[in-house]
């Protein structure tokens, strides 16, 4: 959805017109949960103030900020940044000077642009995604219910089929009851809303502004008409008067939106609840075991409660979404101006005009009256439709019951989406149970056919599932939510994120480039999630994957990524599609580099080296645990939070390493953390990880750093001749440092050039906490150059401290 505002026009937003082509979307989506299509995201829309550069320079805050107040009272959820001031005749005349430069402002149209066609396609591979999850689960389960029903004899077969059966009926049952328990709530809940809204007409100041009339209020009333006609106009401004006034008292009060979220809330759950019971039924028909007895049925019930309730906060892939329709909290100007029909109030105002003749007389006398006294007679009108508005008599089929129960109409509609779908499970397992009894001779004769399906389906459910987890059910932030962090200022914001800058600064061998962490495959950035509803910021660091790499498809990693939980990995949040092929990783919480927090802290280097290390051994023996590696595992990629805790960024699944064309020319580098049989071609796997793990206690416990006289080096000579303990001088530099014998030959072991030599991480462990005792970091300290760069950050804090505050 795209709309275009005249900006120079008062603003541009012609809320008449705005409502109405929502209420036929709104319209279109309620027609399209019947048919189960895709339904319309509000956040799918952008919003484009053109002939901007018509616009005062000093009036055009006041100017857009007007226009998004409008938009706000008519769009539901809208996003402040999704409205862009654009100037089409100041960007056409730079692109007729230069084709290749774009305005500032179109090029933020374009992003939005991108980012909407982005979103829009992603609502589409996951309605055919859930569609593919649906048919194949639907599939598998009939398939496993018939094969299963093969092995049992004709009489558990029979019984376990009656249990079932009776089961279901009971499920049919207590759905009815739970809808209609639902419909009950609502009931009571308008009637309480009526109640409230009630009082506030009946107060002197609401019904002064209903039923008094100014002369300009009336000229559109014609007063040629017959009375009939001029009543119902009067009334049907009424009407209008009435709707202006609960505008305003539920944006006062918020009562509707907080009995629809809290209705939404109750019904899920209770869906949640109902669902639950028939997984528990449709496992039953392929287990094992006969059905659960009734002993033990209020326990299972509760664990399904708490089951569900679980399920309820934190939606898994493959359940129940109710759509975009339900997402946000429509807007109670548009609710009630556009959305609830007024006509059923207002065709109950038309007169009969049967004895029209007789009526004449009296018509014509209370024409007259009008004409000579129009105020007291439209107050008149007035003061008697708002008795009968207001007059129920505890009945559901008073005006203003009636008014009410159009707004708050939503949970109604998603009740009986509900009521449609919650029979048709439980009629597809009765089918199902006279479809085995059916089948079962033949069943029994292609037994292999059917197992052979049944395999082949888990098979491309697995994958199904494996590829929704890493890229379809990810959180996908936009790029409007992010916002990168100065190296120096950690509340300066710039603009939005791109991948192809930071990669651009990483590749420039500047004094920028050197400022951003990175990897011989990936760069960190720190930044910040920004939430426009909340006026919020959370910390967040950004990992990109650059050119060299070699990735091409991630989401198996990050399938991976999303369920790693531990206090020495950071927490994985999501990805962000930017203008790089590669998706940026976006994980919890500002850090730094290890390299970066040792040579800045203030702590005692001989407390906190044998904790990080040990952390990282922690951290690294959970990764391998899950079937993952770090890879390019030195101080610069592992990254520690701002209180001093390790959380590794690194996690992917093994692979083979990816190097430049020209090894003949190029440097060694940082290649030099990678073993030796990585660098000859060999699968990146966990032994590898204990190599760079060696190399690490050697640079922490020595203070030195490894290969220090060989990276001038060319990658493919220092490949032919790598040798790390004699390249290193391991024994010699660690007797001198007066290091235990034990770390001395773990670090020995670690560097090991044969892959098949060195520990396992376990090992590594349980050799890592006695590094507290270890008697060489007693002189450790930082270098000279270390302490100077420090200060200098010190007094630079020091000066803008003023500024932050």
């Amino acid at each position: 959805f795209i709309y275009v505002i005249k900006s120079d026009n008062a603003g541009g937003v012609d809320e008449d017109r705005l409502g109405n082509l929502l209420k036929v979307i709104i319209d279109k989506q309620k027609k399209k949960l019947d048919d189960a299509t895709t339904l319309f995201d509000p956040k799918c829309a952008i919003f484009v103030c053109n002939l901007w550069d018509n616009v005062k320079s000093d009036e055009q805050t006041a100017v857009y900020d007007y226009a998004v107040r409008k938009l706000e009272n008519y769009w539901p959820g809208l996003v402040k940044t999704s409205v862009i001031r654009f100037s089409a005749k100041r960007a056409k005349a730079e692109l007729s000077l230069d084709r290749d430069y774009i305005t500032k402002d179109y090029k933020l149209f374009l992003d939005n642009l991108k980012e909407l066609l982005t979103k829009a396609t992603d609502m589409r591979v996951k309605s055919t995604y859930k569609w593919m999850e649906t048919v194949l689960v639907r599939s598998v389960h009939h398939l496993k219910t018939i094969v299963k029903s093969v092995d049992d004899t004709e009489q558990h077969l029979k019984v376990k089929m009656k249990d079932v059966h009776d089961k279901l009926q009971s499920l049919r049952r207590k759905s009815k009851e739970v809808l209609q328990d639902q419909k009950c709530q609502i009931e009571t809940s308008v009637k309480e809303i009526c109640q409230m809204f009630e009082e506030f007409l009946r107060q002197d100041a609401a019904h002064f502004r209903l039923v008094h009339w100014l002369q300009q209020d009336l000229t559109d009333i014609n007063a040629d008409d017959i009375w009939p006609d001029l009543k119902k106009n009067i009334e049907h401004k009424m009407l209008e008067r009435i709707t202006d006034e609960f505008t305003k008292w539920e944006e006062d009060n918020h009562k509707c939106q907080a009995v629809e979220q809290e209705m939404f809330n109750q019904i899920k759950f209770q869906l949640c609840i109902l669902q639950e019971d028939l997984n528990c039924i449709e496992g039953e028909l392929h287990s094992d075991t006969n059905s659960v007895s009734s002993d033990d049925s209020d326990v299972v019930t509760m664990r399904r409660r708490k089951s569900s309730l679980l399920n309820f906060k934190l939606r898994r892939p493959g359940e129940t979404d109710f759509g975009a329709l339900y997402a946000n909290p429509l807007p109670v100007k548009l609710v009630s101006k556009f959305l609830h029909p007024l006509d059923s109030i207002t065709n109950k105002l038309r007169q009969s005009r049967i004895f029209e003749a007789i009526e004449n007389v009296r018509w014509s006398k209370k024409m007259e009256g009008f004409r000579k006294e129009p105020l007291s007679t439209a107050k008149n009108i007035s003061e008697k439709f708002l008795q009968r508005f207001l007059h129920s008599e505890g009945e559901c089929d008073g005006q203003l019951y009636k008014f009410v129960s159009e707004i708050l109409d939503r949970p109604r509609e998603l009740l009986e989406v509900i009521e449609k779908n919650i029979p048709a499970l439980i009629k597809s397992n009765e089918d199902l149970l006279d479809h085995i009894s059916y089948c079962r001779i033949n069943a029994t004769e292609s037994r292999g056919t059917y197992e052979r399906m049944m395999e082949d389906l888990e098979n491309l459910k697995h994958h199904l599932m494996e590829y929704g987890t890493g890229h379809i059910y990810v959180d996908d932030f936009m790029g409007r939510e992010i916002r990168l962090r100065d190296a120096y200022n950690e509340y300066g914001d710039s603009e939005n994120f791109r991948c192809s800058e930071i990669i651009l600064t990483c590749s420039n061998n500047t004094q920028s480039s050197k400022r951003i962490p990175r990897g011989i495959w990936t760069a960190l950035q720190s930044a910040s999630l920004y939430d426009e509803k909340d006026e919020q910021e959370d910390a967040i660091l950004i990992k990109i994957y650059l050119p060299l790499s070699g990735i091409s498809e991630p989401f198996k990693e990050v399938t991976k990524l999303r369920f790693l939980q531990h206090p020495h990995v950071a927490k994985f949040l999501g990805i962000h599609h930017s203008d790089s092929p590669i998706p940026a990783f976006i994980y919890m919480d500002h850090m730094r580099s290890l390299k970066v927090y040792k040579n800045s802290t203030f702590l005692k280097m001989a407390e906190e080296v044998p904790r990080i290390l040990e952390e990282v051994v922690q951290g690294i023996d959970y990764l391998h645990s899950k079937k993952l590696v770090h890879m390019e595992l030195n101080s610069n990629t592992i990254t520690v939070d701002f209180e001093g805790t390790v959380k590794l960024t690194g996690g992917c699944l093994p692979r083979y390493a990816t190097f430049p064309m020209e090894k003949e020319s190029i440097g060694v580098g940082d290649f030099v953390y990678l073993s030796p049989d990585v660098l000859r071609g060999e699968l990146y796997v966990a032994c590898a990880d204990i190599y760079a793990l060696g190399l690490l206690f050697y640079e922490m416990f020595l203070n030195l750093r490894c290969f220090d006289n060989q990276r001038t080096m060319t990658l493919d000579l220092f490949t032919s001749k790598v040798d790390p303990k004699e390249m290193n001088n391991v024994s010699s530099l660690c007797e001198q440092a007066n290091m235990t014998e034990s770390t001395k030959n773990l670090i020995l072991w670690c560097i090991d050039p044969s892959a098949d030599k060195r520990p396992t991480i376990q090992v590594v462990v349980e050799k890592a906490s006695d590094f507290k005792c270890e008697p060489c970091l007693t002189n450790a300290r930082r270098s000279v150059f270390s302490d100077q760069r420090r200060h200098k950050a010190l007094r630079r804090g020091t000066v803008r401290a003023p500024e932050i505050s």
